[in-house]
């Protein structure tokens, strides 16, 4: 019978040698040599930290651990700890977040808030890169859970071996690199057992009310071939997805003009020479860029809109306001009330403390010169609608004004002066869009490349 990895008399199947090759290709630049990884303690992540120190020892960098103590069980307090006395034996700096939530909690409410802590932890240590757990039994479980939800190709191609966070703006610095799809979880138990390491078992990846225990129960009676043939599949997925982002990215920078005042004009008649599912979700891209929105619309409202601007001149999507000039389409913050935009998500009024480097609704990167005293800042609507005069802005269209920030003193407005790169922290009041760097980031080259040409060897080819 067919082993599913070749050579299992090596407990370690070169372990160090493919993770190493893997992170070698995933943690750059070469300068910042400081990167993270996210432990439960699980035999997952423990193998992966284990794995991570190795090869930053080898390599002379830093690695630091980090766990999110979820208090959903009794015992996640003591499992962090225990988390931190092995990360202590490996020499690697380990911090334990707390999350103590209220009420209900839903998976996805949970994930978000791991994502959320962990981005914010990653700012504050200067971590850019995070490493995460998922190995080869995780990406067949996804296949099965995705296939049976009905997702589409694009969604059954995940997890990728880089993802930029989903939380944004804390997120925004912050890639997610998984140096572990290519190996299995029989694979890493054996790592440790070998290597005289233990792990902690979450007593609910056994709870048959979660639907990945379902499908990780499913998985576990899948033939050597199955789980083969399913991995190959999963794999050509992943290479079109990339091929598919890829093209978004050019797409983004040859029929996208990016305005310094945060919105955008997609041509239109170059996104005709693409197929219609690259135009969606070129365009859900933009609306979520734009917008400063949490998460994007889904494809089927994209699709509806895209029907409606053949009737319509203008309509609004995902706290977007998009008018149709001709072979463009102008797409801008939505702003809040008037006709056109009754339900706009509202935009948060923040203080700007002297020196301080801040992000604004989602959209604006905000600096303040260190001689500057505290102050509010709010959209132009709002402080037009609060009676202030205001100051600046007159180059702006009214439509892409309205939901500029704007600086409070003493009564007075000051619309900020845009710039379309950073400002010294001496220069005033700046704002710099932060849509384009949004859609840099949500078009992060996976990297399917690694799926093939690291791990793929230890595969059994039929």
């Amino acid at each position: 019978m067919n082993s599913f990895y070749a050579d299992n008399s090596d407990p370690t199947f070169g372990l160090n040698r493919r993770v190493g090759e893997i992170l070698d290709a995933l943690v750059v630049p070469a300068d910042e040599r400081a990167f993270g990884v996210a432990v439960s303690g699980g035999s997952d992540s423990t193998a992966l930290l284990a794995l991570c120190a190795d090869w930053a020892r080898l390599r002379g960098s830093r690695v630091y651990a980090v766990t999110l103590d979820h208090g959903l069980r009794s015992e996640a307090a003591e499992e962090a700890r225990q988390v931190g006395a092995f990360a202590r034996r490996l020499g690697v700096p380990h911090t334990i977040l707390e999350w103590r939530p209220e009420g209900a909690v839903s998976q996805a409410s949970a994930r978000e808030a791991r994502h959320r802590y962990l981005a914010t932890w990653a700012a504050d240590a200067g971590v850019s890169h995070l490493a995460l757990g998922h190995t080869a039994d995780d990406r067949i479980e996804t296949l099965l859970i995705r296939a049976r939800a009905g997702s589409g190709w694009y969604g059954l191609a995940a997890p990728q071996p880089v993802s930029a966070s989903p939380i944004w703006p804390e997120g925004r610095d912050l890639r997610l690199i998984r140096p572990l799809l290519s190996v299995s979880r029989a694979d890493l138990r054996r790592y440790l057992s070998s290597s005289g390491m233990s792990w902690i078992e979450d007593p609910t990846n056994d709870d048959a009310s979660y639907e990945r225990v379902r499908m990780r129960q499913l998985a576990s009676v899948l033939s050597d071939a199955g789980r083969c043939a399913a991995l190959k599949a999963a794999d050509r997925l992943m290479h079109l997805r990339a091929a598919r982002t890829a093209q978004l990215r050019q797409l983004s920078q040859t029929a996208v003009d990016w305005r310094v005042d945060g919105s955008a004009v997609l041509d239109l008649a170059r996104c005709d020479e693409v197929l219609p599912e690259t135009r969606f979700r070129l365009l859900q891209n933009l609306l979520l860029a734009v917008s400063g929105e949490a998460v994007p619309p889904p494809l089927t409202a994209v699709d509806a809109l895209i029907a409606r601007l053949e009737r319509d001149r203008s309509a609004t999507l995902g706290g977007a306001w998009l008018e149709r000039l001709g072979d463009d389409l102008d797409i801008v913050r939505a702003p809040r009330g008037g006709a056109r935009t009754p339900t706009a998500p509202e935009i948060s009024a923040m203080t700007l403390n002297p020196g301080d480097a801040k992000v604004w609704d989602g959209r604006f990167h905000l600096t303040s010169s260190p001689n500057e005293t505290p102050r509010s800042v709010l959209s132009y609507d709002d402080a037009q609608r609060a009676g202030m005069t205001l100051i600046g802005g007159g180059e702006v269209a009214h439509r892409m004004r309205r939901t500029l920030p704007v600086l409070v003193a003493e009564g007075v407005g000051h619309v900020a002066g845009l710039q379309a790169a950073e400002t010294p922290a001496n220069a005033g009041f700046f704002a710099r869009a932060l849509h384009r760097d949004r859609i840099e980031s949500l078009l992060t080259d996976p990297r399917a490349d690694l799926l093939t040409q690291i791990g793929r060897d230890n595969l059994v080819q039929d």
